[in-house]
């Protein structure tokens, strides 16, 4: 199924298409391990430690925000997702890494580096939502083993079918949304919306400490 910048699926594909369609695949794995390896050495450190910080969280919400601001700046918008090679996969995989710290936002760290590769917006955001399939699987994955082993209580069946059916429709119209939006928009209500969470974040935390 062709990774068509339109959404399509095309299989009439040419020999070079094709090559493209294997190479992109091999990009989506690789962009996958520095993550899944950081996740391995510190999820539970990253976990107690990050979370007890709350000016960290602030301060990456607003940061991010500057790195996408950053980004949007200097990008030169040009690159397609059929046109995605290793050196991106790996910027965008090393950026997925960085989300173990609360407040980095896997999709804002991977679609800003996306930015940085003279990616095109739709093409930084497929590239972060689909790389984000491996994880999503592989939690759903992990869940089904843990209700398979313990199951469900007594009259959840069902709301536990509607609630997993609801999740995947809202998930593929915000997804599908978020292209169309930056088909013709900036990022740039994301970035205000970070940097104005982070100065509330503050301020919040700061009022608490006065109490």
């Amino acid at each position: 199924m062709r990774f068509s910048e339109a959404g399509g699926a095309d299989q009439n594909l040419t020999a070079e298409e094709q090559q493209e369609e294997r190479l992109l695949l091999w990009f989506f794995a690789i962009a996958t391990i520095p993550g899944a390896i950081a996740g391995k050495l510190l999820e539970h450190s990253a976990e107690e430690y990050f979370r007890e910080h709350i000016y960290l969280i602030a301060t990456t919400l607003i940061v991010v925000a500057l790195l996408m601001w950053w980004g949007e700046r200097v990008s030169r918008l040009t690159k397609p997702l059929t046109r995605i090679n290793l050196a991106d996969a790996l910027v965008v995989g090393c950026a997925q890494a960085t989300a173990l710290i609360p407040g980095v936002s896997r999709s804002g760290s991977t679609i800003t580096a996306g930015l940085f590769r003279n990616m095109t917006r739709e093409a930084a955001v497929r590239f972060s939502f689909l790389l984000s399939t491996p994880i999503i699987a592989g939690a759903a994955l992990l869940k089904a083993h843990e209700l398979r082993k313990e199951g469900l209580p007594a009259g959840m069946h069902m709301p536990f079918l509607v609630g997993v059916l609801v999740s995947a429709i809202v998930g593929y119209a915000a997804i599908a949304w978020l292209i169309r939006y930056l088909q013709s928009n900036s990022l740039k209500v994301f970035i205000v919306y970070r940097v104005v969470a982070g100065l509330i974040v503050i301020g919040l935390a700061f009022l608490w400490h006065l109490q």
